[in-house]
C-alpha cells in the first residue's frame, strides 16, 4: 500500500510555513514572546514527518524502475532538504532549551562543546543567514515537490513542473 503521498503534504505543509513566518518579517508579530515556539513546533513536527516521509518513500521506490533518474533525483533532493530542515530544529532545540528552565542546561553552562555550540545558534538564528536557509528550504520542497508531481504526473502536469523537468531532466540527456 503507498502511504507515500499521505505522508508527504504534512512535512511540504509545515516546513511552507515555517519557511514563510522566517522569510515574511513584521515587527509587530516577530515581537510577540511565543512566535518564536510557534516556528520551532512547525519545523520540529516537520522534520519528525520528513522522515516517515523519506522511509515511505524508499518503500515505494521500486514501483517506479521507469523513471529511475527522475526517482533518485527525487529522493536525493528530499534527503538534502531533510537533512537541511533537521540542522535548523537542531538549532531551535538548541534555543528552546537555552530559553527554557531545564536542570541539566545549567550543568552544562561551562561546557566547552555546549558554550560553542550556543554561539553557533545564536549566530545562525539570529541573523540573516536563517532568512536564506528558509528560503534555500522553501526552493529545495518546491523542485523536490515538483519532481514528485512529475514522477505521478508527467512533466506538462503544469507550467512548473515542466520548467523544472526541462531545466534538471531533458538538459542532461541532450
Amino acid at each position: 500500500m503507498n502511504l507515500h503521498p499521505i505522508f508527504v503534504h504534512f512535512p511540504i505543509t509545515l516546513f511552507t510555513i515555517y519557511s514563510l513566518m522566517e522569510l515574511v518579517k513584521f515587527k509587530k508579530i516577530t515581537t510577540l514572546p511565543y512566535w518564536f515556539y510557534i516556528k520551532a513546533l512547525l519545523v520540529i513536527l516537520g522534520t519528525a514527518g520528513a522522515y516517515t516521509t523519506l522511509l515511505s518513500g524508499e518503500l515505494i521506490e521500486e514501483m517506479f524502475e521507469e523513471s529511475s533518474s527522475l526517482v533518485e533525483i527525487h529522493s536525493s533532493l528530499a534527503k538534502i532538504t531533510t537533512f537541511l530542515f533537521t540542522f535548523i530544529t537542531l538549532l531551535y532545540i538548541l534555543s528552546w532549551f537555552q530559553k527554557g528552565n531545564f536542570g541539566f542546561v545549567k550543568n552544562l553552562r561551562n561546557n566547552l562543546l555546549w558554550i560553542y555550540l550556543l554561539k553557533l545558534q545564536k549566530f545562525i538564528l539570529n541573523t540573516w543567514l536563517i532568512i536564506l536557509l528558509a528560503f534555500i528550504g522553501l526552493l529545495l520542497i518546491t523542485i523536490t515537490g515538483a519532481l514528485g508531481g512529475i514522477i505521478v504526473f508527467g512533466p506538462d502536469t503544469d507550467p512548473l513542473t515542466k520548467f523544472i523537468y526541462e531545466l534538471l531532466i531533458k538538459s542532461k540527456t541532450i
